[in-house]
């Protein structure tokens, strides 16, 4: 059989009855298949049968390649095990013990040892055609064995479906660990090439992959495999997977052409919307510039306006300071001019009183001192005035500081305010930009369905003045014709038009008084 990238197809067939072992060496150059008895050999490449290995007397149960592909190891139900040259087809050892029917065979690495089970309920070690050494399965009937290709572990399945991994190497009495998985007898057991996984299938229709693990819960170190990069695939399927090839790249193609076109009647659709939208903005833009400007304006004279009021404050200010300043020294200067007075009367009183002194000591010390505290109660009230004078100064300046700042405050909320104002009225205008577009829009929607009823109505108005020039021209047609064929009858002419007159209405009777109505 190939097997291709998704499936798998029969090659070659051959025709072996009742075959139900198969085995590939491990190169890959030959096979062996089990018939009845006979072990068959063909080559994979040629398919020729190259030997029959012939010496069993009952079915054999397993096959196994040595790991030089140099020996088959086979075992059966006649209690046989024997060991096969590929080379020659003959038998170069052999183990036999007629009370056991073997199931299952395996060797090691070097092909020294060959481990087999059975119906004897043991396991077995056999080298050099001898039985080295059997190891008991406490009453348990073991149906598989498989060794790793590293030589260091080995496990066996059991009729009662559980997989056992046995000590190695072995040992008398066996030591295992065993794992219950299948629900009736295991059939077939396989390693994987790297020795990470082992594979079992039992009687109960079921497959278990399980990964093998050291005694602490850790994978073994994989082995480097190098994978062929090569597939294999139909010629059928090549065929079906270009033809489709084609078809979706003609279909890839299609659809780039529909959606380069798409996409560039939508950049034309893009360009012109974002051409109207440019436009409009720049007119938004010029109108709101202008807007701004005037607001600009009107802000700078507030400003100056504002600017000029402050400066007059500030003079006021300081005229008022200036005069506050010019009060207070006049004041001061007067009640210093008085104290000066007063002093020098002091000092003539005092002088006054120390010539009187000799005479009037005691009185004159006595008025002396209540002259002093007089003056000194003088000097300490006018000092208070002068206080109070500086403290109402004081007061005066941060009353003025105050009125200084509400003004500003004032100033700075009323420009706040006409910012305000005018940006609502900015908004505002907006809005009733907007309005009006959407109303013009309306009035162009209803001003294109005038126009076409205007049209409608112009072009049934055409076809009645075809229809009515069509019956004018029937008529004179006919009454032509008519007004010849009574030529020749003068009598029967003057008759027809006597019955004319009389026929007439009364509107058509007089001339100039018709009325011709044409209705659309």
């Amino acid at each position: 059989m190939n097997i291709l990238i998704d499936d798998i197809q029969p090659f070659k067939e051959f025709t072996i009855r009742g075959c139900r072992e198969c085995q590939f060496s491990n190169g890959g150059h030959l096979f062996a298949a089990v018939h009845g008895n006979v072990i068959q050999l063909y080559a994979t490449y040629t398919f020729e049968n190259v030997g029959n290995l012939k010496g069993h007397n009952g079915k054999v149960r397993s096959i196994v390649w040595s790991q030089d592909d140099s020996k088959i190891i086979s075992c059966g139900v006649d209690g046989a095990v024997y060991e096969w040259s590929v080379y020659t087809s003959k038998r170069e050892g052999e183990s036999v013990l007629k009370t056991c029917s073997y199931t299952c065979a395996a060797v090691s690495q070097d092909g020294s040892t060959t481990f087999a089970v059975g119906s004897d309920k043991t396991l077995k070690e056999i080298s050099d055609s001898q039985i080295q050494r059997e190891v008991p399965a406490a009453d348990t009937v073991l149906t598989q064995c498989a060794i790793s290709r590293s030589g260091r572990m080995l496990f066996v399945g059991t009729a009662q479906g559980s997989i056992r991994a046995m000590k190695f190497p072995l040992t008398v009495p066996g030591e295992w660990t065993e794992h219950q998985c299948h629900a009736s007898s295991i059939t077939k057991m396989r390693i994987s090439y790297d020795d990470g996984f082992l594979f079992t299938v039992g009687e109960d229709a079921c497959l278990y992959t399980f990964k093998i693990m050291d005694k602490e819960g850790r994978g073994l170190k994989a082995k480097d495999i190098t994978y062929a990069e090569e597939i294999l695939i139909s010629k059928s399927d090549l065929q079906e997977k270009d033809t489709a090839m084609k078809e979706l790249k003609t279909r890839v193609y299609e659809l780039n052409m529909e959606n380069e076109y798409q996409l560039r009647l939508k950049d034309m659709n893009h360009h012109e919307k974002t051409k109207e939208l440019t436009e409009k903005f720049i007119q938004e833009m010029e109108s709101l510039k202008t807007k701004n400007q005037v607001l600009k304006t009107d802000k700078d004279k507030e400003e100056a306006k504002h600017e000029e009021e402050r400066q007059e404050l500030i003079e006021k200010q300081h005229q008022e300071l200036q005069d506050l300043e010019s009060a207070n020294n006049q004041k001061l200067m007067a009640e210093y001019e008085k104290y000066q007075e007063l002093q020098a009367k002091s000092q003539r009183m005092q002088e006054e009183y120390e010539r009187q002194l000799a005479a009037k000591s005691d009185s004159h010390k006595q008025a002396l001192r209540e002259q002093t505290e007089q003056y000194e109660t003088k000097l300490h009230e006018k000092i208070g005035q002068l206080e109070a004078a500086h403290d109402e100064q004081r007061q005066t300046m941060r009353i003025h500081e105050e009125t200084k700042k509400q003004i500003e405050e004032d100033a700075d909320r009323e420009i706040l305010d006409i910012k305000n104002m005018y940006e609502r009225r900015l908004r505002e205008e907006k809005e009733g930009n907007m309005r009006l577009t959407g109303e013009t829009g309306i009035m162009k929607k209803k001003f294109k369905s005038q126009e076409q009823e205007i049209e409608a109505l112009k072009s049934d108005i055409n076809n009645l003045n075809t229809e009515k020039n069509k019956t004018q021209w029937s008529y004179q047609v006919s009454r032509e014709g008519h007004f010849r064929s009574e030529e020749g009858d003068p009598g029967k002419r003057r008759n027809h038009s006597r019955q004319g007159k009389e026929n007439l209405r009364p509107e058509e009777k007089e001339p100039g008084t018709r009325e011709v109505q044409v209705c659309a």
